[in-house]
């Protein structure tokens, strides 16, 4: 991110880790936007089980309070987020109709 401000970048995308966020690695950083994607069974050996995972993700909306949240609510956890943030400033997205966005036709063609 250094090498960005040196470069008189005003905006970088970044993807933060549940490890960086408990650990308070972004504290100092603004967020515009955050977007949640989903929630898998990753890290567990650190978090110990999903409630705590979830919880570890769940910071980069609360602590590091971002002006814009978008949230994928084919997620059972980001189904319930968006609920809980429900706001102007949340944008969900998902395979229903209730989202923002939402995809009516999708393949998946050689994959």
């Amino acid at each position: 991110i250094l090498a960005f401000l040196q470069q008189q970048y005003d905006q970088v995308a970044m993807e933060v880790s549940s490890h960086g966020l408990v650990q308070g690695r972004v504290d100092e950083c603004d967020f515009d936007v955050a977007v949640f994607t989903n929630l898998t069974r990753d890290h567990l050996d650190y978090h110990g089980d999903m409630q705590s995972y979830a919880e570890a993700k769940k910071l980069l909306f609360t602590r590091c309070a971002p002006t814009h949240t978008v949230i994928n609510i084919d997620d059972v956890v980001g189904a319930s987020w968006a609920a809980e943030f429900n706001d102007d400033t949340v944008v969900v997205y998902g395979r229903w109709s209730e989202a923002h966005s939402y995809q009516q036709y999708v393949f998946f063609d050689g994959v």
